[in-house]
């Protein structure tokens, strides 16, 4: 079992992963006023089959509080890899909205198949998912669309995610909402 670890430079918010030197996990110690160590799990998981035949089906389960700390407490060999790459804890709409702007390249990024009307104003970093369309006269700005989305004419989006599927009406005007086919809920930015 092996897990990927990342320091951080303020370790409070997160549960800590001790390391030994040759990199095998210690304990899995939770969040504390004054952690042990900077490196914290940074959820991706490599899982031996033997390990994922023994989470119990049908139940939920905490790998990272029941699985993990089970491991370790037996002497199962559970390793940290450590690297600095680009990490974001998505935690929270406003880091989910974050991490998709760091990842667009430009004003917005669009996956195939999408048709937008080229009066639309696209910006902000903008994530458009595969077989949209974009009405015309649209206005959409740091907004997360998903797969086989519907934007009508004249609707104007800021800070919004777009579940896929959802059909958006003309005319609609939506600051930090979340849209599906049955649900608009405001979103806590």
């Amino acid at each position: 079992m092996t897990l990927h670890l990342i320091d951080v430079e303020d370790a409070r918010a997160f549960g800590c992963v001790p390391t030994d030197d040759s990199g095998r996990v210690t304990a899995f110690l939770e969040k504390m006023e004054n952690p042990v160590t900077q490196s914290i799990n940074a959820g991706c998981y490599i899982f031996s089959p033997d390990v994922i035949d023994k989470i119990p089906l049908g139940t939920v389960v905490s790998v990272e509080r029941e699985t993990f700390p089970a491991l370790v407490e037996s002497g199962r060999p559970v390793f940290g890899y450590k690297e600095q790459s680009y990490w974001l804890d998505v935690g929270t709409p406003a880091a989910l909205f974050k991490g998709s702007r760091d990842l667009v390249d430009g004003e917005f990024q669009a996956m195939q198949s999408t048709v937008i009307a080229p009066d639309s104003l696209i910006t902000g970093g903008t994530s458009i998912g595969a077989r949209c369309l974009i009405g015309a006269a649209t206005v959409i700005d740091d907004c997360i669309i998903g797969d086989d989305v519907i934007i009508e004419d004249g609707a104007h989006l800021s800070h919004s995610f777009i579940a896929h599927g959802a059909t958006i009406s003309a005319g609609t005007i939506k600051n930090g909402h979340y849209l599906s086919k049955k649900l608009d809920l405001p979103i806590p930015l």
